[in-house]
């Protein structure tokens, strides 16, 4: 619950109600980076995070959250179902 909370508090229709119900995939990174402190912070609360966790989630989830990179896309020809290249 505490992950669905956090993600509809981002939603940009909160600001816009014209806007997109989800924030920008651009926004993935730190959409999830803002989802896991919530989800760390409400297990923290009800005591279901090891000792060695509790301090700032923050600090601990953003070293292991990777960053996207995007290959540059090539198209190919389709091939059909004989194996030769559509023209």
């Amino acid at each position: 619950m505490a992950s669905a909370k956090a993600l509809a508090g981002l939603s940009p229709t909160l600001r816009d109600r014209n806007a997109g119900l989800l924030p920008p995939i651009a926004d993935a990174r730190r959409v999830s980076l803002l989802v896991g402190e919530a989800v760390g912070s409400r297990r923290s609360q009800r005591g279901l995070l090891k000792s060695l966790m509790r301090g700032p989630l923050r600090l601990r989830f953003a070293p292991t959250c990777g960053k996207p990179v995007y290959v540059p896309y090539k198209r190919q020809n389709p091939i059909h179902r004989s194996g030769q290249h559509a023209r």
